[in-house]
Order: C-alpha cells, then structure tokens, then sequence
C-alpha cells in the first residue's frame, strides 16, 4: 500500500501518523546523543499528527466503495468506521498521558511507537491482499512491545517482552504461510480473487470437486495465526505476561490496537475461508470458547488490578469471536440466523458493536486507572481502591460505570451488544451438535465476568478507606475517564440508533467488495 500520487487517498492517513512517529524517534535518538535538549512537545506532535490524519480521512470519503486503477485496497463503510474509531480512541489515551508526559528520550520514543502502532491499525483495516495484511498486522503490534524488549532496567521486563517478540513471530509464520496456501489455491494473494475463485470452485452450482485438504489446513492455520495476535486462547502465551509489565497507556493501546486490527483481518476474511466453513468454524468456536473461559478464570482469580481488566479485556475478545462463528453459521443457514428477518444485527454486526462497546469501557478504566496512581506507585493491588469512593467520587462512579458496562449490567451497553451475541448465538443451537454447549459455556462465562467486574467496584465501594490516597494520573486522565463513562451511559439510552448504524456497514454481504486504488483522486472519482 504504497503511495503512488501525491493526492489524498485512503491510506494517507496513516502515512500522516508514520512521519509524525518517524520525527518523534528521530528526536529522541538526538536527545539521547546530546545534541538537542529541548525542543516541541511530544504530545502536541502526536495530537497534531492526530488531527491532521482525521482531517485526511473525512477528505477521503467520497472514495469509499468506489473503484481505481491502481493500489487497490479495501476502501468500504467498515474502513472507515474502524480507522475514525482507533484515530478517537487513540487520541483519546494520547490526551490521557498528556500531563504526565516528559521531554525524555523515552517519552518521545513511546508516543512516536504509540503513533506507529496506530498507523498499523489504519493499514490494517484497509488490507485487501495477503501481503499488506501480514506488514499491517505487524506494524499495529511490534511498535508498542520493541523498546520494552531492549530497554535497559534490572527487571523481568525485558525477558518477557522478548519471550512476547518470539511468540509473536511465530504466530506470524503461521499466518503467512496460511495466507500463502490460499494464495496458492486461488492464485492470487488478493482476497477478492481468492472469494470468487473459491466461490466457484466449490460453492457454486456448478462446481464438482471437494474443497482442499490444504485449504482446510490454512483455514485452521488462520485462526492460529490471528489468534495470537487477539490474545486468544490457547495462543494467549506471551501477551497475558505483558499485562502490568507495561504502563498504563501502552497497555490500553496493546489492548486496543492490534485486536482491532486482527478482528478487521478476519472478518475479511470469513467470506475467504466459506469454502472451508466446516475445519474455519470449528477451529473459532473453540477458540472464542477457550477465550473467554481462560480470561473470566483468571479475572475471577487474580487481585492485581490491571491484571484483572486485562483478562477482561481477553475475556470479551472471545465473546467478539463467538459472534464472528455465528457470521459462518449464517452464512450456512441464511434463513435461521437473525439476519433472516427478525430485525435484530447478525453475528457479525454485533460482534463488531460488542467491540465498539468493549473498546470504550477499556477506554475509560484505564484512563481512570491512570488518574488514581499514587505519586509513589502506580495503583497494583486490589486493595490500593479499597474505599476510595470515599475521596475521589466522580473518579470512582466514571470507573464503575466502565466496569458495570463490561459486566453486562443494563442499561449500559455492555449489555445490549452482550445480548445481542447471546441472541445471534441461539439459533446455531437449533442447527449445530456443538450449539447447546456453545450457548450454556457463553452463559456461565457471562456470569464470571460480572463477578469479576463487581470484584472491583465492591471494593472501591463498601470496603474501608486505606490511607488518604493522592490521585497522580493528572486531570487529563480524569476527563478522558469521565467523557467514557458518559458516552456508556448516552450509549446504553441510545442503543436502537447505534444498532442500525451497524446495520449499514453491510458486513454480510455475498458479492466482492468494492476496492478503491490507493491513488485515485477525489477529482478522478467524480468525474467518473
């Protein structure tokens, strides 16, 4: 996804946030060299870089679902909504460091790896060919974990976010090799040509020959592959190690980013692999089961706070999975999921609101997480919120309001986009061997993470005040926490709106999606 004309296209704002990220680096090799010390902002560089890239974006709109020459990427509805949602939910977190930044070396080196990894998610969204998505994913995922690999320090750190870059190649072998079967099968590493091939080869009427072997295997190799990037279970080992290793913005980003990316990739990629429907949904149901059944288990056992939201966060990953298995079920049986007329979002559509949900709540805990660090330690224990109701109140009522929502507690809608994946789940129960143990394991699942959730809003709530702690996170984080927390509740009351926004992403279609070249201009398309 190069650029091949100097106009705006889909992918410039991401190439906006790279330079951003690549002046920033630049800056802090100088600082460390001693040859500057002092100069712009890093957090006014990055927010700068933000908003410039959100401008570039709502220029490039009038390209969406449109067709070009040259450097085809996906360009549709579902791009766009995902790249404006990481550039808010990023700029969000930027805002939330904005007072406790440094003019260090290290801090211009974490916003520009933070403006890196972003820029990956954008690329991401957009990748319609084999190779984009295998650069994509990596540049939304190695940027946020490489300075922590080779930093200095004393502590685990380092040994484990190397034991995290070794995993993390691993399971992108996996998936390149996938990709390149596929490729192989369909000839062509684009997805539009590896949809249609398979499509007639062996779903259509006329087609007499059994889907491959091979084809099977890469499917499972997708979930593999892509699973680890999700921190999906059992390809969770590496990224359950990083959870309170990093700071609390890095982790918000590492919880953030690059699930969005790898969901984007493999919703993409369902229509791909419908040939091979029978090994890709298999291999997903038992990855969202084993997902949220390892996550609430360890939210449920642990007593270190981030450790807790992290899980949480692995956990509803795996509720986001089982609605992307249901996307392959209805694509089986058309006229019994809930996109057959019952008026309700399908499997997919609803997946991608659970997403949209989860990644505000996430949001608006870490933020608050953030704000209550004591200026000796950050907040660890469970324990380090006992009480603190009792001081910082508005803090407080934006955490649990965040938490609540993950817990699926209505009106919020954590519970509405929870329901609706319980409810696209339903009917594969009517269909499927496995459907009755699917639907009962989500059911018990919900109930650990509520109890997980309601772990940490008792103790901050009804347990004794410890100590006369001191908010250090800075009033920066304490607004982001608080607009989260409003947006759930605004969110949770205007549920039917966000529903039929969803609706229109269309992310079920059957046809080829439209592609856009990546150097078509705005200009060119009107014309047409």
């Amino acid at each position: 996804m190069l650029i091949t004309t100097p106009t705006i296209n889909p992918t410039t704002p991401a190439w906006v946030l790279i330079l951003a990220a690549g002046l920033l680096l630049l800056i802090a090799e100088l600082l460390r060299s001693g040859r500057i010390r002092k100069t712009l902002s890093p957090a006014a560089v990055s927010l700068f870089a933000m908003g410039v890239a959100g401008l570039c974006l709502f220029e490039c709109m009038e390209q969406i679902d449109t067709r070009g020459p040259l450097g085809i990427v996906a360009a549709d509805r579902f791009a766009f909504v995902v790249q404006l949602g990481l550039l808010l939910a990023v700029s969000a977190l930027l805002v939330a460091r904005f007072s406790t930044q440094r003019g260090t070396a290290e801090s211009y080196a974490a916003f520009g790896s933070i403006l890196l990894a972003t820029a990956g998610g954008l690329l991401a969204t957009l990748a319609d060919d084999a190779v984009e998505t295998v650069l994509a994913l990596e540049l939304s995922m190695l940027p946020l974990v490489w300075p922590l690999a080779f930093g200095d320090g004393d502590d685990t750190s380092p040994r484990v976010a190397r034991g995290f870059l070794a995993a993390n190649g691993l399971s992108t072998l996996l998936l390149a090799v996938a990709l390149a079967l596929l490729a192989g099968l369909a000839g062509s590493t684009s997805f539009d040509t590896m949809r249609t091939t398979f499509a007639s080869s062996y779903l259509s009427e006329k087609s007499v020959g059994q889907p491959s072997v091979l084809g099977h295997v890469a499917a499972v190799m997708v979930i593999a592959g892509l699973g680890w990037k999700l921190a999906a279970a059992p390809f969770h080992v590496g990224i359950d190690n990083l959870i309170g290793k990093t700071s609390t913005s890095f982790e918000a980003v590492l919880h953030l980013v690059p699930k969005c990316a790898a969901l984007v990739i493999l919703i993409r990629l369902i229509p791909v692999l419908m040939a091979f429907r029978e090994s890709f949904q298999l291999a997903l149901t038992v990855t969202a089961v084993a997902t949220m059944t390892v996550g609430n288990i360890h939210a449920v056992t642990r007593t270190r706070v981030r450790e807790i939201v992290g899980y949480l966060a692995m956990a509803h990953i795996g509720y986001t999975l089982a609605g992307c298995a249901v996307g392959c079920f209805e694509s089986r049986f058309p006229d019994i999921g809930l996109a057959g007329g019952s008026g309700l979002p399908s499997g997919l559509q609803a997946a991608v609101l659970h997403l949209l949900t989860l990644s505000v709540a996430v949001i608006g805990a870490m933020s608050l997480l953030r704000y209550l660090d004591r200026p000796e330690r950050p907040i660890d224990e469970l324990e380090d919120l006992s009480g603190i109701i009792r001081r910082q109140p508005i803090a407080c009522v934006s955490l649990a309001i965040a938490l609540l929502s993950l817990a699926g507690i209505p009106p919020l809608p954590g519970f509405w986009s929870q329901l609706l994946l319980m409810s696209a789940n339903l009917p594969m129960e009517m269909k499927s061997s496995i459907g009755h143990v699917v639907v009962l394991l989500v059911l018990l699942n919900l109930l650990m993470t509520a109890g997980a959730c309601l772990k940490i809003v008792a103790t901050m709530c009804f347990e004794p005040l410890l100590g006369r702690p001191r908010p250090s996170g800075g009033r920066p984080a304490l607004i982001v926490g608080v607009a989260a927390a409003v947006m759930l509740l605004m969110a949770g009351l205007l549920m039917g709106r966000l529903i039929r926004g969803v609706e229109t992403l269309d992310l079920t279609k059957s046809d080829p999606p439209r592609s856009v070249a990546a150097g078509t201009t705005a200009k060119g398309i009107v014309g047409e």
